[in-house]
């Protein structure tokens, strides 16, 4: 009974976990645009929203920051604005007006500036300012900010994008520590990129954006948020060239000094325009489960998805449609051209479906892949089902085997629909062939998941990729399989190398059903060094976060093999990220076990700093909870012995809990920007850990016992950064943090 409690436990909690530990993010976010009140003993005023919006000419940029603060004070203020402007930055405008009248402000050079930072910090106690104490800072005087109102601010910049590593970099600072301001609303940033240069890579690492490609020479790429921790920079990359295949690496050496093996990030994006001809034709066989469980509204989102997808189709193009229940019935004998009578019989398949029968998985995968298509011509077949196989071969194992057999070069993309399906072999099916699989819960819209897919599959640019290096120096490259390259779509490959990064690097390729290769000459500039350690120390996580989600695919088919289950905890630990077998966790006391750290009670709940999930079986719920009393971390999933076990949901082959799984494997394996839910005790900064004991950060791997202790904001903190200016990024990670910088190891506090 215990045993089965514990395996209930960990299911529900690793899927839940995984799929909203964004959520246990702080409630505070940061900007840095501040509105300091004169009097000492307040705070700065908290941000009701922070609106930036970027227009970029080529290498030139244009900024307009918007924000609206909030006093909550019964009595009018005069604060004060502070806006640290980037380097080489020009102020054009700032608009704030008050009683009819335009507020001037003014721009204080270094010296001023760095006053004024200091004298900030003294009176927050709060760090996050040092990292920009060697710059401009502009200022204005607000008088009033009105008794429980609000204050609009406006300012614009102009600047010109740096280089990095031959791509445009435009960095908008966020950070300004944990209790300098508090966004109450939201956070949306806008760039608006022109370029007569054909775009190629464009790239946050920083944050999940979207991206819209309007043609080669502009895009629009968006993000927001409400109520999250923004306190890392945002960070976009832009690449730009003729080729028809662009492709720019950024590199990570560590700290320069050849001690440690190097990382690199490598994007590849195709032009987005081309002539009609130029564009290659495919072959789309829709594959779609009929089974009695599709009765009702999945069938009808069924039909209008196959409907809509067929429309799209261009007229070069070929497809097929195969239905299956008991039994099985294709469209055609084999995809046949997308012409208007061909995709009208299409359609008027698609509106005939009916559901009824047993789910014949095995028998509708023969004859999706056995079908003949042309030479040359990319094969995808988009299989889709909410069930578990129940007639003819049922064993996933032995449908595997028979689907790659038969697949050749065909490229499977798999929806789950619901939670009764067998996720591991719908994981499995789609990696090995090329494809990806994707989940739609009970209440989601089949309709818009398959359009979304057949949407960016619609325009192949080159298939069977593959990357020569030239050396055996890079290694443990993610993802091992390649993805094809789509029109409008860029893949993001994250890798290790021993030495230098190779200087030339090979493309290959079938553009059009012709083999196509394509060299990319790099030089030095690949070879990453100090600079690079201070600009892309974020490669290192992303690529363990990669792997990790490789690796536990790899568990999920063969087993907890010791060496997997081992190199999973190495990198968790290591990186500082979450991992059925790793976790950073705030726990409140009252579920210590006779209060020893580490032990969790049982049953549940288990409760984290914001969150209590609540669970019984396969049903899941969640409610916010106010952090309260002394908080511990987990660093092992070992050390909660009573309440949680290690692989049960990694081995169970279907429920809520499967299904949740792999969508987060699938979020690892796809990761390109950095996952702050596991920022919530753990902080990757500098190319180094921290993790969270207490109130403190302490860098992984430092004895906290020979620590100098420095007040934040003394003389001698101030010092210290003045003679050791590449100690702020660390020194700014909080107030209370541990560091060792040179082998002298500093507490701050």
């Amino acid at each position: 009974m215990a045993e089965s409690m514990n395996k209930r436990g960990w299911q529900a909690l690793w899927g839940v976990l995984l799929w909203t530990l964004a959520l246990l993010a702080p409630s505070s976010a940061h900007a840095i645009g501040l509105l300091v009140p004169t009097e000492q003993a307040l705070p700065p005023l908290a941000i009701r929203s922070h609106r930036v919006e970027v227009q970029i000419t080529d290498a030139a940029a244009v900024t307009r920051v918007d924000q609206v603060f909030v006093n909550h004070t019964d009595r009018p203020l005069e604060a004060t604005y502070y806006f640290p402007v980037p380097p080489g930055s020009t102020v054009s405008d700032f608009s704030l007006w008050i009683n009819g009248v335009k507020t001037p402000g003014a721009v204080l050079e270094k010296d001023k500036a760095r006053s004024v930072y200091e004298q900030i910090v003294r009176r927050t106690q709060d760090p996050g300012l040092v990292e920009y104490v060697d710059g401009t800072l502009f200022q204005a005087r607000i008088f009033p900010v009105p008794a429980r109102g609000e204050q609009r601010v406006e300012i614009r910049y102009a600047t010109v994008l740096g280089q990095v590593n031959g791509l445009r970099q435009l960095r908008y600072p966020l950070k300004t520590g944990r209790r300098t301001a508090t966004l109450l609303d939201d956070f949306t940033m806008t760039v608006r990129v022109s370029s007569r240069a054909p775009l190629q890579a464009i790239y946050s690492p920083s944050h999940q954006v979207a991206v819209s490609r309007r043609s080669d020479h502009e895009a629009v790429v968006g993000f927001e948020d409400v109520g999250v921790d923004l306190e890392e920079d945002f960070l976009l990359y832009l690449g730009t060239g003729q080729e028809d295949v662009g492709l720019s690496v950024l590199t990570w050496d560590g700290d320069g000094a050849g001690g440690e093996d190097g990382y690199f990030l490598m994007v590849m994006a195709p032009r987005l325009e081309a002539t009609e001809a130029a564009i290659p034709r495919k072959a789309v066989t829709f594959v779609v489960d009929t089974s009695g469980s599709m009765t009702g509204e999945k069938i009808k989102q069924a039909r209008a998805a196959l409907a809509s997808s067929l429309q799209k189709l261009r007229g070069g193009d070929l497809f097929n449609v195969v239905r299956f229940s008991t039994d099985v019935q294709p469209l055609f004998l084999a995809p046949q051209p997308a012409t208007p009578e061909n995709v009208r019989r299409g359609v008027e398949f698609a509106q005939g479906l009916q559901s009824g029968g047993g789910t014949a998985i095995d028998e509708a995968l023969q004859v999706a892949l056995q079908q003949p298509v042309p030479g040359g011509v990319p094969h995808f077949a988009l299989f889709m089902t909410d069930g578990l196989p129940t007639v003819g071969e049922t064993q996933p194992g032995a449908i595997l085997a028979r689907a790659r057999q038969l697949a050749g070069a065909t490229r499977v993309f798999t929806f789950g629909v619901g939670f009764d399906v067998n996720a591991a072999l719908l994981d499995q099916l789609a990696e090995g062939q090329g494809g990806q699989s994707a989940y739609i819960a009970p209440q989601e819209d089949i309709e818009s998941a398959v359009v979304a897919l057949n949407n960016r599959i619609a325009y192949p640019s080159m298939t069977e990729v593959r990357v020569d290096y030239g050396s055996p120096s890079v290694y443990d490259v993610w993802p091992r399989k390649l993805p094809d390259l789509f029109r409008g779509g860029q893949v993001v490959l994250l890798g290790r190398y021993r030495g230098a990064m190779p200087g030339r690097i090979l493309l290959s390729g079938q553009v059009q059903g012709q083999g196509v290769t394509v060299a990319y000459d790099e030089t030095e500039h690949l070879r990453g060094g100090a600079a690079a350690s201070q600009v892309h120390d974020f490669i290192p996580k992303l690529w363990a976060t990669r792997k990790v989600g490789y690796l536990l695919s790899e568990i999920r088919l063969k087993g907890e093999v010791p060496e997997l289950r081992d190199e999973v905890i190495r990198l968790g630990r290591t990186y500082g990220l979450v991992t059925p077998y790793t976790s950073y966790l705030a726990v409140d006391d009252s579920e210590l076990q006779g209060g020893q750290p580490g032990q969790l009670a049982t049953p549940s709940p288990i409760r984290h700093r914001h969150i209590k999930y609540n669970f019984e079986g396969d049903d899941i719920s969640g409610e916010l909870l106010k952090p309260s009393g002394r908080m511990i971390k987990l660093r092992d999933q070992a050390q909660a012995e009573g309440a949680l076990t290690r692989q049960d949901n990694l081995g169970n082959a279907s429920g809520r809990g499967s299904v949740a799984t792999s969508v987060e494997m699938n979020r690892l394996k796809q990761a390109e920007a950095n996952d702050k839910a596991n920022a919530t005790r753990t902080r990757w900064v500098d190319g180094k850990l921290f993790v969270q004991e207490g109130e403190t950060w302490v860098e992984q791997g430092v004895d906290r016992k020979k620590a100098r202790r420095v007040k934040v904001g003394s003389a001698e903190y101030f010092k210290l950064m003045e003679e050791r200016p590449a100690m702020r990024k660390r020194m700014a990670v909080d107030r209370n943090v541990v560091i060792d910088f040179d082998d002298m190891v500093i507490e701050t506090f």
